[in-house]
């Protein structure tokens, strides 16, 4: 924690930082921001004296100490620069950014777009299209490259400036964002777009407004309790699966002929199915885009394969509905560890590149696709909650192969009444009652229930051979929760099923 003295110097600093930019006068700018670098080498510096002695001679204590020497002598440069007012225009506007975004909006998220920008400019991109994918006003993309896009070709500038990632680092340590709010962080990285794709994003915007539990980023922070991966990492990560999967489900509802998605209308209901599907897809290569800023081939490779994965699995299921076939349970769950599995694996996968440790979660992984999927099916025909946020036994009218629906038809494979029922799409309330009672009837509910009990417990077990991580446990009662004995059909209110 901070001393009393560094309390008031950050309170200072604080302070001229909302200064930062107004008017005009470059050479109080320069100031705040050497103070703010220099108030943060220092509090870094006490932090690695304060160690005993153990851990500073250790090898990480070494390499921590190491790091710390490097980024002053590589900040020095800009450092002076910075005394002497004497800073590439360009260069300072982007840092009076960041250091804005930093210390007064502590919006790490942001700050690291800002960052990427002013490191590695427009050069790698195709001609009109940012760091991040999206396109900027007319004009500006090529003043922008002119100015900025080779400043890492001077050895200095590269250093300093990959110096100054190190700085983002340590402040966020220290002063850390209130929790994570994910959907906001998108909403706020849309807000900063461009008008040219206002109208593009419109369908995003309405499905950013239709309240998600996030269970993917959830996941990720919890698996971080292993990984321990730096927060801007971290973030970076959860914002784009999230995009990943918002997108995902408004392909979904098209290809399953949704009504409602968390209790409202569904997005291509509102603005129309060619413009979801176009939203849809350009979000994906937003994310894609965010993924290559990560700086790893790796990335791109696994985020590749989990794509490919997750649409191998929806193909799988699709063609099953389709043409009427009802796969087998192994089948089934090979199905779900595709198309579930994919963003679960996706954001795991990304942080075991940045991690500091290693562990072998595919087991895990696969495990918790199949429980998710699993649930998901049972709840949708069961649950009165989910037939009030999407609609009365959706899955029958969309004529899915559900896991529960498999096994009813496998206890009794000589009687294809079930198979006719979803072969018609059935929206009747009182079909859809007849085919649920029938499959109660054959135990298919019951099954499904200690298939779930087998996989919650299988999970659990898994996790403390892993080490201890409450999080994750708490994650999966949660969900756990939502598996109760089906009520009484005439207990579900049914008012969506037509």
């Amino acid at each position: 924690m901070p001393n009393s003295t560094e309390d008031t110097n950050w309170e200072r600093i604080e302070a001229n930082a909302q200064l930062l930019g107004e008017g005009d006068n470059p050479n109080r700018d320069c100031d705040v921001i050497r103070e703010f670098f220099s108030y943060i080498l220092t509090r870094w510096g006490k932090a690695l004296n304060a160690r005993d002695e153990i851990e500073k001679r250790s090898a990480e204590g070494k390499l921590a100490a190491t790091m710390h020497k490097q980024t002053m002598e590589h900040l020095r440069p800009l450092m002076k620069n910075l005394e002497k007012h004497n800073v590439n225009a360009d260069i300072r506007e982007h840092l009076i950014k960041i250091c804005r975004l930093i210390i007064i909006d502590r919006d790490y998220i942001r700050a690291n777009n800002a960052y990427m920008e002013m490191a590695i400019g427009n050069a790698p991109w195709p001609v009109g299209v940012t760091r991040s994918g999206l396109h900027q006003r007319p004009g500006s993309a090529k003043a922008y490259v002119s100015n900025i896009a080779h400043v890492l070709n001077d050895e200095t500038q590269r250093k300093y400036i990959q110096a100054f990632k190190r700085i983002m680092t340590r402040c966020q340590k220290y002063f850390p964002t209130d929790p994570i709010i994910v959907s906001f962080s998108i909403c706020l990285f849309l807000c900063e777009m461009a008008d040219d794709v206002t109208q593009l994003l419109a369908p995003y915007q309405y499905m950013m407004k239709l309240p998600g539990k996030q269970l993917r980023s959830r996941l990720a922070k919890a698996f971080n309790f292993w990984l321990q991966v730096d927060v801007e990492i971290l973030e970076s990560i959860m914002t784009m699966v999230e995009m990943l999967h918002n997108a995902s489900l408004m392909i979904d509802d098209i290809e399953d002929s949704s009504l409602l998605r968390r209790g409202l209308p569904v997005t291509h209901n509102i603005y129309g199915i060619p413009r979801t599907i176009n939203t849809a897809n350009y979000m994906y290569f937003a994310a894609l885009s965010r993924c290559i800023l990560l700086g790893k081939l790796e990335a791109v490779e696994i985020f590749t394969e989990q794509l490919m994965e997750l649409h191998r699995g929806q193909g799988k299921e699709l063609y099953w509905r389709d043409v009427v076939q009802c796969p087998t349970e192994k089948e089934y769950e090979e199905m779900a560890m595709q198309k579930t599995g994919g963003l679960f694996a996706l954001p795991v996968q990304l942080m075991g590149l940045f991690g500091k440790k290693q562990y072998d979660f595919k087991s895990l992984i696969k495990n918790l696709a199949i429980y998710f999927q699993i649930r998901d099916d049972y709840i949708n025909l069961c649950s009165q909650t989910y037939a009030e946020q999407k609609t009365f036994a959706e899955d029958l009218t969309e004529g899915k192969f559900s896991f529960p629906i498999i096994v009813a038809i496998d206890k009794k494979s000589d009687d294809d009444e079930i198979i006719n029922i979803l072969r018609q799409r059935p929206k009747d309330v009182e079909v859809k009652k007849y085919c649920i009672r029938m499959m109660e009837e054959r135990g298919a509910f019951r099954y499904t229930l200690e298939r779930l009990q087998e996989l919650h417990d299988l999970l659990i077990s898994q996790i403390d051979l892993l080490g201890e991580n409450r999080e994750l446990k708490n994650l999966i009662e949660t969900l756990h929760k939502d598996v109760q004995p089906m009520r009484s059909l005439d207990s579900l209110n049914t008012i969506n099923g037509n």
